[in-house]
């Protein structure tokens, strides 16, 4: 419960995403004086906007959170480098993809100082997303609060607490929040009477909603394209001694976009949008994931690229080699999804319904 105090109080007084407080480290809370004024910082990793190692102001109370939470991680944090350090010696281990795998994260967790043990082993890593919420309810009920307390609420009380008492302006709580845009500031700083539970609400849904996705995509029977589709389907022919685990850290960190032809998964730019308008772009990207649900989809798409041909034959050989490039492309989609194909090899009909 202690943790849990530290992170609702790091929330409201930093505005710090649930990530960036998971990744403080020893050591992260440091003061500067300037112009007869004290400041107090806590660094950490931004990640949602690639800023990398950034300072979030905070009161002078900050450092005796982050002391608090220094003394109690210390165990875990021992019992982490104790393993991470057998792990290394071990340079000839029998499960060694498991072992790299075990290295590299320990490496990245043992100064955390939000660390949590795993619920199905006795694993120690620094606490997903997933588990954030459910400390928030957990600390909410034990307050005797019936509220569906999340970590971004936090957020959006500090946001709302700093303008309600003009504590500066936006420009300054853009920087502190590390926003893009200072529209997302004042969406943050809104009127708190905005019904806030339609906000949990659908981060929930949303949640659900990938880890349903992903969960269908590891089952050996269901039939994907895609480059990012491809890999998977060579990623769950592999044994993991907890898929459920897998399916949710992964549904925590991964971003799931719909492009109305393919689910996207980049995590950067990506294409920059170019596969919207180009769905056969999509048929060889290692971010793509086509699974049944664009079948009718692709079926559309194969179906205009047919009633192209003729008009190709007219414009000449680089708008014909352009149209049987995208039938082949799409041709295959439809095949890795196991849609039926007929007719003669220069014009296919797709029957989704067979």
């Amino acid at each position: 419960m202690l943790r849990h105090a530290c992170f609702f109080m790091l929330g409201v007084l930093t505005g710090m995403r649930c990530e960036e407080i998971v990744g403080i480290e020893l050591g992260a809370g440091s003061t500067e004086h300037k112009d007869g004024i004290t400041y107090h910082w806590v660094v950490s990793i931004e990640h949602k906007t690639k800023k990398g190692r950034v300072q979030y102001l905070m009161p002078s109370i900050g450092h005796r959170i982050l002391q608090v939470m220094e003394r109690w991680s210390a165990p875990l944090r021992r019992l982490l480098e104790q393993r991470l350090a057998l792990w290394e010696a071990d340079t000839c281990p029998s499960d060694r993809h498991d072992r790299l795998r075990r290295i590299s994260e320990a490496r990245a967790d043992h100064r955390r100082l939000f660390l949590g043990r795993g619920s199905h082993d006795d694993s120690v890593r620094a606490i997903s997303g997933v588990a954030c919420r459910g400390c928030m309810r957990v600390f909410a009920r034990s307050a005797g609060i019936d509220w569906a307390l999340a970590p971004h609420q936090l957020r959006r009380v500090y946001a709302w607490t700093f303008v309600r008492h003009r504590l500066g302006n936006l420009l300054f709580l853009k920087e502190q929040f590390k926003h893009s845009s200072i529209e997302m500031t004042q969406l943050y700083a809104a009127n708190p009477m905005q019904d806030e539970t339609l906000y949990d609400e659908l981060l929930e849904e949303i949640d659900t909603h990938k880890v349903e996705l992903i969960q269908g995509w590891m089952s050996e029977d269901v039939p994907l394209s895609g480059g990012g589709g491809r890999r998977i389907a060579a990623i769950r022919a592999h044994n993991y001694p907890n898929r459920k685990a897998l399916i949710e850290e992964t549904a925590d960190w991964i971003s799931i976009r719909s492009t109305g032809h393919s689910w996207c998964l980049a995590q950067d730019e990506g294409c920059g949008g170019q596969g919207l308008y180009e769905p056969t772009r999509c048929t060889s990207c290692n971010d793509a994931v086509i699974d049944s649900a664009f079948a009718l989809a692709w079926s559309e798409i194969y179906a205009h690229q047919e009633e192209l041909l003729t008009e190709a034959n007219d414009l000449g050989a680089g708008a014909m080699c352009r149209v049987q490039r995208d039938l082949r492309k799409s041709r295959e989609v439809l095949s890795d999804l196991g849609v039926k194909l007929y007719g003669d090899p220069d014009g296919y009909k797709a029957n989704i319904n067979e």
